[in-house]
């Protein structure tokens, strides 16, 4: 993404060649993030979290199309929930709302890990 925020990661193995005769593996970190795009999208564009909803507009649910939407959910806000347009229930399409993805709207921190 080029706005809104991203996450960006490196990970690393150590068994490229596999340490032998008392040799160790390589030391720290083998996993790192970084937040990255911390630039504001424009107010006119959808969110990040309206794109993420609106790829299952493809998909049935329950034998129909849907155009989706997100909704917040409070309980769990790192949680993708989108409901139908028109239509008065949501469902959770994700586990995770995809990484760099504000778990609160209108906050700078606490974004989506998973």
């Amino acid at each position: 993404r080029s706005c809104g925020a991203g996450v960006q990661s490196a990970e690393r193995e150590c068994s490229n060649p596999v340490p032998k005769h008392g040799g160790r593996y390589c030391l720290g970190e083998r996993r790192r993030y970084r937040v990255c795009n911390t630039e504001p999208c424009l107010t006119d564009q959808p969110s990040f979290r309206h794109a993420q909803c609106s790829h299952f507009n493809t998909m049935p649910y329950k034998g129909k199309l849907y155009t989706w939407v997100p909704v917040n959910n409070r309980v769990h806000p790192c949680e993708l929930h989108c409901r139908p347009l028109d239509e008065y229930f949501s469902e959770k399409l994700l586990d995770a709302a995809i990484d760099g993805t504000r778990c609160f709207e209108g906050t700078s921190s606490n974004f989506s890990e998973k």
